[in-house]
């Protein structure tokens, strides 16, 4: 918990500066003297179609994480990233992953888990874990969320410059990293750019979902190599 006390802190510091500058700086609030404008002369501004107080406090909280100045200025990224490889001759994106932490299931994670348990001196959690207890994992995994994040991005990362590079031929993508509103954890969504787009075509061509879908069991079977033709072991 502390952790997210210091990343909450951090935060309020940052917004806390950004407010002093926008009420002191000429350009903002400066230029009105130091009194900013009422809620009857912003709707006034807005009858007149003056948008210039709005559009500055829009730029300005561009920088507040999470806030809809923020997301708005990452959907310009996204669309002006599009538009550079559509004029490089890379194309529009062609895939949309998404990556899931399924923090409880991972072994490798859970040894690490087990590890910081051992160092915190908390021998019958870690033993707990050994064991493969579920209910240890989940309340481990909560516990030390920043590792499980870090575990995450680092094997997202690994999973990008591999199997989606080579085995799914995206050569470039855009990502954006949230955490699930229930119980918070990390997960990933990606928007790619494939070297064979060929199948786009005969996509857009199809006039029904059935023929949609065939479209996109042969791409996945004849470029991705994949197949749900596979023996599930249920017990995993």
């Amino acid at each position: 918990m502390f952790s997210l006390y210091v990343f909450n802190f951090l935060q309020r510091h940052t917004n806390n500066s950004q407010g002093d500058f926008f009420y002191k700086d000429k350009n903002f609030l400066g230029a009105y003297g130091g009194n900013p404008p009422t809620v009857e002369d912003l709707q006034q501004q807005l009858r007149e179609g003056n948008m210039s107080y709005i559009n500055k406090l829009r730029y300005l909280a561009k920088g507040i994480r999470g806030s809809d100045s923020f997301w708005r200025g990452k959907t310009e990224e996204l669309e002006a990233w599009i538009d550079f490889h559509i004029s490089r001759g890379n194309g529009p994106p062609t895939h949309f992953v998404t990556l899931s932490c399924a923090e409880n299931w991972w072994p490798d994670l859970r040894r690490l888990l087990i590890q910081l348990e051992i160092e915190g001196g908390n021998v019958s959690q870690a033993r707990l874990l050994e064991e493969n207890n579920f209910a240890a994992m989940c309340k481990s995994a909560k516990k030390h969320n920043l590792y499980v994040n870090d575990f995450f991005m680092k094997r997202s990362k690994v999973f990008l410059d591999t199997v989606v590079k080579n085995a799914m031929g995206i050569e470039h993508y855009w990502a954006r990293v949230e955490f699930a509103p229930g119980r918070g954890q990390i997960h990933l969504h990606l928007l790619g750019i494939g070297k064979d787009k060929s199948y786009l075509y005969d996509f857009y061509r199809a006039k029904t979902e059935e023929k949609k879908a065939k479209v996109m069991e042969k791409y996945a079977t004849n470029i991705m190599n994949m197949t749900a033709d596979v023996d599930v072991d249920e017990n995993h």
